[in-house]
This record gives C-alpha cells, sequence and structure tokens, in this order.
C-alpha cells in the first residue's frame, strides 16, 4: 500500500474512533471538572494518532522522502499528524507533495 495513502488512511480512522467514542466519555469527562481550557479529547486523539503510528510503523517523513527507512522519531512525528485528524494531515501532505 502507498504509505501516503496508509497514512490518511490512519488519520481518517482515528477520527472516525474519536467521533463515535465521545458519546461514551462525555459522562467521565463531566465527572472530572476538568477546567474549561483543557480539551480532553485532544489529549486522547493524541494517543490514538500515536498508537496508531506505532503499530502500523506509519512514518509520514519516510513517504514523503526525508527519510530512507522509517525511525523512530519519524513514526512520532506521523503519530502527533495523525492525532490531530484526517483534514490536518491531508493538508500537510498536499503542502509537502506540491
Amino acid at each position: 500500500m502507498d504509505p501516503l495513502l496508509l497514512i490518511l488512511a490512519l488519520a481518517t480512522l482515528g477520527e472516525l474512533i474519536i467521533e463515535a467514542i465521545k458519546p461514551a466519555l462525555n459522562p467521565l469527562i463531566t465527572r472530572l471538572n476538568l477546567p474549561a481550557d483543557i480539551n480532553p479529547y485532544l489529549y486522547i486523539s493524541l494517543a490514538l494518532g500515536l498508537l496508531l503510528a506505532f503499530v502500523y510503523q506509519a512514518d509520514l517523513l519516510t513517504a514523503v522522502g526525508l527519510s530512507a527507512a522509517p525511525t523512530t522519531a519519524g513514526i512520532l512525528t506521523t503519530g502527533l499528524f495523525l492525532g490531530r485528524g484526517s483534514n490536518f494531515v491531508h493538508d500537510v501532505i498536499a503542502r509537502v507533495a506540491a
């Protein structure tokens, strides 16, 4: 599979998972009484993005030709991108590939 396509698919999958679990997590997050400036879904989506990147060994830096082989730093960077969601990943790939 094309690495860029894999990364886009993982970003979309991550976003779908977060949107699917939000209703289930809302009661728990409400009970935590977090300050208004803290968005717990940001941290959850970042963790999910990192998990997906490491499980699938997705490396955006290798996919765009900045590295010859997948590296831990590349996979970590990709996980952070994945955690931001599919729109963000699509925009980054479009700008780098252009």
